[in-house]
């Protein structure tokens, strides 16, 4: 008997953690504008950061282009360097965020806007 209460237990436990961490992902019910910046480094390279807020907690970015992953970088200080012809129609664009490993949304790029879904 012990071992089935442990095990009902433990699994009451995993699904309070996981309602509290969709609970606490500000992105969970809404969507979240992110900021970011691209500027030439020179005529090969341009650069692009994110501004992702603390609340989210992410720690890594994948840039994608047309589906097909271009880079990641750290955050919240990371960039991603590439050719200026990465950068030139964001709406081709979208990011994974990750914290801790697991995605915690994608940010889609819409008329010059960041917006995490």
């Amino acid at each position: 008997m012990k071992k089935r209460t442990k095990a009902i237990g433990g699994a009451v436990a995993a699904a309070a953690a996981a309602t509290a961490l969709i609970a606490t992902n500000p992105a969970a019910d809404k969507e979240v504008n992110i900021n970011y910046d691209i500027h030439p480094v020179n005529e090969y390279v341009s650069e692009m950061t994110l501004d992702v807020p603390d609340e989210l907690s992410a720690d890594i970015a994948e840039l994608y282009l047309n589906g097909a992953e271009v880079d990641k970088m750290l955050l919240p200080n990371g960039s991603i360097k590439a050719i200026p012809l990465v950068f030139s129609d964001t709406d081709n664009l979208s990011i994974k965020l990750y914290r801790l490993g697991e995605q915690i949304g994608t940010v889609e790029f819409k008329d010059g806007k960041a917006v995490l879904k």
